[in-house]
């Protein structure tokens, strides 16, 4: 009852701007920062995590917050609300929720339970809780504090229950340096009965005691039954332990790889695994976002943690996408598809992925000649490429070319003899070469018609010049042709 009075009063704050929120991809330190040279109301309103706060405040001054975040590069992104939450424009939200509490009986706590107004656990007084919750509406919410305080409390399994993932995801990124398990209980992609199924897994793994029952249990609805995922007894194979070997070169370093591995074949051998021929491999991983590299370190944390690098595309663009009048394919609700012509804002691509920083030539010392004939995609591939050599440990040689004197000249990097005829790499991406292709058939076609233009435009000239007398006019018509030939 407490939660819809709650909304209910929110939704009916009498105020002339009601506000607005923003996603901010900073930590509470850089957005109380730059909040500081901010004229307008906005305040940090959710300190989610160590990668992520959202403001809250009057419409001008979280225009003006974005507008200063982006000038520092870092990511903002408006949030569609209603109003300016956890701010004092709601505070008058807040006086029929505290008539509503005052109504309630407030018990003494049996458990520890954690407030985010507080960043720490409530106290035991039922009357201090109670002003406490009346608080609320208008207050930040503590998130990482909160987080922080039940780890130190002895909490190191979090179970996110409710609706997505964002809670879960958050405490990963506050305790990422921590032996901690953080698990969703209802993963949008899964469903409930997956997510359930695998927090009895993942709490039986860290040596919890689950207790098994039998498929026809009453505890069980008929849904679960109909969908529980079937249990198989499995051995477990032990990992590879890590294979270093720095003395002598490359064609030892394998040999001594695959004796080890040859030894290792044997216990495996049951599990049907195909261990010839080996395959020593690796990944380069290249993401989109605007605030930072194309092939960031981080790259993968920033994959498992499930951070949406999804962004606003800016207007420039969307105006560009009008003007080249692009046929855009939807897919309709009853699965059909058609094409249509993108006629105002409304209709273009408002979010997309956007590269970042990125320079083959600056960040992976190519040879500038050869890089300025690629196209983005050739690019990408060598980068990632490289990025996966380098992570598969197969190392890049100096490759040296005898002159007629008898010394040698670098001549730039190869694979080591032993690997050049045996190693690939393969380049998967979302977006195929599209751009240079139509690129390319842009400038024939610019081309072709410019000559032909240009012909017509000869003969149209010539045909009006042949018929003026006066000489005035035909140098006038004469200069007007050149300029328009020239453009």
């Amino acid at each position: 009852m407490a939660v819809s009075i709650r909304g209910k009063a929110m939704s009916e704050v009498d105020a002339e701007d009601k506000g607005t929120m923003a996603s901010i991809s900073a930590d509470i330190k850089q957005v109380e920062k730059i909040l500081k040279s901010v004229k307008g109301y906005a305040i940090a309103a959710n300190k989610n995590s160590l990668t992520s706060t959202v403001i809250s405040g009057s419409t001008p001054g979280i225009d003006e917050a974005i507008t200063k975040f982006e000038e520092n590069g870092i990511k903002a992104i408006r949030l569609s609300v209603s109003a300016a939450f956890h701010t004092k424009i709601v505070e008058p939200a807040a006086e029929p929720l505290s008539k509503y509490l005052d109504t309630i009986k407030f018990n003494t706590p049996t458990i520890k339970i954690s407030s985010n107004v507080l960043g720490d656990f409530f106290p035991d007084d039922p009357l201090e809780i109670r002003e406490i919750m009346k608080k609320q509406v208008g207050a930040a919410v503590e998130w990482t504090k909160q987080t922080l305080a039940m780890y130190k409390a002895g909490a190191n399994t979090f179970i996110e229950v409710g609706p997505k993932r964002a809670l879960s995801s958050f405490i990963a990124d506050i305790l990422k340096d921590k032996n901690i398990l953080s698990i969703a209980g209802n993963h949008p992609k899964k469903g409930g009965i997956k997510s359930f199924n695998e927090i009895l897994a993942a709490s039986a793994s860290l040596g919890n005691n689950i207790p098994r029952l039998s498929s026809d249990s009453s505890i069980f609805s008929d849904q679960f039954r109909w969908k529980t995922t079937k249990i198989v007894k499995s051995e477990i194979i032990k990992p590879l332990k890590k294979i270093t070997h720095t003395d002598g070169d490359f064609s030892s370093f394998m040999d001594k790889t695959l004796e080890y591995l040859d030894s290792e074949a044997g216990k495996v051998h049951k599990f049907s695994l195909n261990l010839d021929p080996i395959v020593i491999t690796g990944i380069g991983v290249g993401l989109p976002g605007k605030h930072k590299e194309v092939f960031a370190e981080d790259n993968f944390e920033r994959i498992f943690k499930g951070e949406n690098l999804i962004e606003n595309v800016s207007d420039k663009n969307k105006d560009a996408q009008l003007d080249k009048n692009i046929r855009r394919l939807i897919k309709k609700s009853s699965g059909a598809a058609e094409f249509f012509t993108p006629e105002s804002y409304n209709d273009v691509i408002k979010l997309a992925g956007i590269a970042g920083k990125f320079s083959l030539v600056d960040e992976f010392k190519t040879d500038e000649k050869i890089t300025s004939t690629f196209d983005n995609t050739t690019s990408l591939a060598t980068a990632a490429g490289l990025l996966a050599l380098r992570d598969a440990g197969i190392p890049l040689v100096q490759a040296y070319r005898k002159t007629t004197t008898g010394s040698f000249l670098p001549i730039g990097w190869e694979l080591p003899s032993e690997l050049q005829d045996d190693t690939g790499v393969i380049f998967a991406s979302a977006f195929p070469g599209y751009n240079t292709f139509s690129k390319d058939m842009a400038d024939f076609y610019d081309h072709s018609y410019k000559e032909k233009s240009k012909k017509l435009l000869n003969e149209l000239y010539s045909e009006i010049n042949r018929k003026i007398e006066s000489e005035h006019d035909k140098k006038y018509l004469l200069n007007k042709l050149n300029k328009e030939l020239n453009e």
